[in-house]
C-alpha cells in the first residue's frame, strides 16, 4: 500500500505527517480488507511518518472494536530516497516539474542513468524484503506500506527476477492507476504467483 498525503498542504506540512482525508481513506481500505475477508497478522512499513500513519489507520480499519492490533515494525528497505541521496530526489522532482508528472511516475520513468540505477537498486531492497516476509510468514497476510516511486518497480522485479528493467516513459503506474494497493501472493519460495490491485 502507498502512504498517505497531505493533501492541499502538500508543500506547507512536514512530509511526515498525512491529512486527514488520507487516514480516512486508509481506514475505511482496511476495513474494506476485513469486509472481504482479508485480516492483517503483521504491518512491515517505512520508518517515514506518513507511512507509520497511514498504515496504522489501515490497521485500525482493519481489526474489530475490542481486538488487538497486528504487530507493526519498520524497515529501512521500505524508506524514501530523501535522507540517503537527496540529489536523486532533486533530480527527480526536476524532471517531474518539467514533464508536468507526479513524483511517483518522474521516479519510475526519469532516464537520467544515476536515478535509474538508484531506482533499481531499491526496487530490489523491495523484492527481497518481499520474499523473505513470504519465506518466514507463510499463510499470513502482511502489509506492507511504502513510498510511490519503488513498489512498483519491486513489483517488476518480482515478475521477472532475472532480467530487472523499469517501466519506460510513460508507462503508467499499474498500482496507481488500480487505486494505490496491490495484493501480492507469494509461495514461501518467494516467488510471485498472483496479484490483485485493489480499490
Amino acid at each position: 500500500m502507498r502512504h498517505g498525503t497531505n493533501g492541499e498542504y502538500r508543500d506547507s506540512r512536514p512530509k511526515d505527517t498525512i491529512c486527514d482525508e488520507s487516514y480516512e481513506q486508509a481506514f475505511k481500505f482496511g476495513f474494506k480488507l476485513r469486509a472481504g475477508g482479508i485480516k492483517l497478522d503483521e504491518v512491515v512499513m517505512s520508518p517515514r511518518g506518513r507511512a507509520v500513519k497511514a498504515a496504522f489507520a489501515c490497521a485500525e480499519g482493519n481489526s474489530k472494536v475490542g481486538e488487538s492490533l497486528p504487530s507493526f515494525r519498520t524497515d529501512e528497505r521500505m524508506r524514501d530516497g530523501s535522507n540517503d541521496k537527496p540529489e536523486i530526489v532533486a533530480i527527480v522532482k526536476a524532471y517531474a516539474e518539467k514533464k508536468g508528472i507526479g513524483s511517483e511516475q518522474a521516479c519510475v520513468e526519469c532516464p537520467d542513468p544515476e536515478v535509474r540505477g538508484y531506482i533499481l537498486k531499491r526496487a530490489e531492497e523491495h523484492a527481497a524484503l518481499w520474499r523473505v516476509l513470504a519465506r518466514w510468514n507463510t499463510g499470513q497476510t502482511i502489509l506492507a506500506c511504502g513510498h510511490g516511486g519503488l513498489i512498483e518497480p519491486g513489483i517488476l522485479l518480482l515478475k521477472n527476477p532475472e532480467t530487472p528493467s523499469l517501466p519506460q516513459a510513460g508507462q503508467p503506474i499499474q498500482y496507481l492507476e488500480m487505486g494505490g494497493a496491490v495484493e501480492l501472493i507469494l509461495t514461501s519460495a518467494g516467488e510471485l504467483v498472483e496479484e490483485n490491485y485493489l480499490r
